[in-house]
């Protein structure tokens, strides 16, 4: 039966951060004289970057069931085995859809209703540390990828600010996008010492 590696899970969420991190660098050389095409590179790495730490969330969770399926097996009243396969996981999580939390509480909801307390991750993700960097993700991201104007408030409001220009122009600026990628890398840290 094959096993997810929470190690490994955040090995390649540490490569997938850095690879967009190469990305930005090489935009921040070849646009610096073009200011959209830049705020779009960081709209673009925005997206990545949610879309790199959702996988290393859901695949983190895969590997917490398939570990130790007590919650699981407690919330639906059946007896998954020792070990929980992958595919059996993925649809534990997914319900037959796609693997999604709309904000760290969702997130937050997710993790409860799948893992529990296992591992003590529930507890990571709720940290005072993490509370900036996943709301700013999550509400950045929205905006980036919809820029509606419920999204910009949303935005706006993560940082604490009444407006906001895009997400791209954002992010660019003060280490903005550094900061929350940063975060983010030593979350995945700790989660992966936590489940050792």
């Amino acid at each position: 039966m094959r096993k997810v590696s929470i190690q490994s899970v955040a090995k390649g969420f540490s490569d997938d951060v850095e690879a967009v991190k190469e990305y930005l660098s090489f935009c921040n050389k070849s646009f610096s004289e073009k200011e959209l095409y830049l705020s779009n590179s960081y709209e673009y790495a925005i997206v990545a970057l949610y879309k790199a730490f959702e996988k290393f969330m859901y695949k983190t969770i895969v590997g917490c069931i398939n570990h130790d399926n007590t919650t699981v097996t407690d919330t639906y009243g059946v007896n998954f085995g020792k070990h929980t396969n992958d595919d059996m996981c993925e649809f534990i999580i997914t319900k037959g859809g796609y693997f999604d939390f709309k904000d760290r509480d969702g997130l937050i909801k997710v993790l409860k209703q799948n893992i529990g307390e296992t591992y003590g991750i529930v507890n990571i993700v709720k940290r005072e540390d993490y509370i900036d960097a996943l709301k700013r993700l999550c509400a950045l991201r929205n905006y980036a990828a919809h820029t509606s104007q419920q999204a910009k408030e949303k935005a706006a409001q993560a940082y604490g600010l009444k407006r906001i220009a895009t997400a791209g122009s954002h992010l660019k600026s003060q280490k903005r996008f550094d900061e929350i990628a940063g975060s983010l890398l030593k979350l995945s840290d700790e989660i992966k010492k936590a489940c050792q």
